[in-house]
């Protein structure tokens, strides 16, 4: 339950756009191809660079666990 406490948190640490993008591809497993940039309205390249930019921000607010 910790570890979910700490994403949250780092989830929210990041702008608007960026958490709706993680909510659409993670939690309703929408495409980043087609569904997420019709309903964020931007272009597909747009939505990649986002959720890359997403994934590395959360990589520095989450401590890492290894298994």
């Amino acid at each position: 339950m910790a570890r979910k406490g700490e994403m949250d948190a780092a989830i929210a640490l990041l702008p608007d756009a960026h958490q709706r993008l993680l909510w659409m591809r993670y939690v309703r497993g929408w495409a980043v191809s087609t569904r997420v940039p019709q309903m964020l309205h931007a272009d597909r390249r747009t939505i990649y660079r986002w959720h890359e930019q997403a994934l590395e921000m959360m990589s520095h607010n989450v401590p890492f666990v290894g298994v």
